[in-house]
């Protein structure tokens, strides 16, 4: 069965950043890439998510 997503690829080096973040946000780390599901995410927490990922670029 397919369940419909969207997904983030990230540097692989922002997995670590975002897991000791707070809040944390675990992703998965598969051909060098850091992998987000954002089907995981609420659309509440889309501000958190990219305040996070923001961070990780800075």
């Amino acid at each position: 069965m397919r369940l419909p997503s969207a997904g983030l690829s990230l540097p692989e080096s922002y997995a670590a950043k975002l897991r000791t973040g707070s809040p944390p946000i675990v992703g998965r780390v598969e051909g060098g890439r850091c992998l987000l599901d954002l089907r995981t995410v609420a659309p509440e927490e889309d501000d958190l998510l990219l305040a996070a990922v923001r961070a990780c670029s800075s």
